[in-house]
């Protein structure tokens, strides 16, 4: 579903990453990209992969915390009325939130 009106950064923020566009959607959208782009192999030099998104995280840790907003709202973890940023937790966050710690042995993780 796409709208004329709507930039294409939007439409795939709402279709492939299953954002909403509340918020600081771009900035979300844009931090995505950047730490998609830590994976890609078409790079000429080495991208650092998981390295490589703590140093995005470490340089703006604020849209880091609004894209994880995102995420759990997409997830249908938390719900919002008017912004991501005033996000409370759903039945399922709730769930999660109220079980207990996962815990996985070493042995069990090979």
């Amino acid at each position: 579903m796409k709208f004329e009106s709507e930039p294409d950064w939007e439409r795939r923020a709402v279709m492939i990453l299953g954002m909403c566009t509340c918020g600081r959607p771009e900035a979300a959208y844009n931090f995505l990209r950047k730490c998609l782009s830590c994976f890609d192999e078409r790079q000429p030099k080495a991208v650092g992969g998981e390295d490589a998104i703590k140093e995005l995280i470490l340089t703006d840790p604020d849209t880091t915390a609004h894209v994880i907003a995102h995420l759990l709202s997409g997830r249908e973890l938390t719900d919002h009325d008017v912004s991501v940023e005033s996000s409370r937790l759903s039945p399922s966050g709730q769930q999660i939130v109220d079980s207990p710690e996962a815990i996985m042995s070493h042995d069990r993780a090979r």
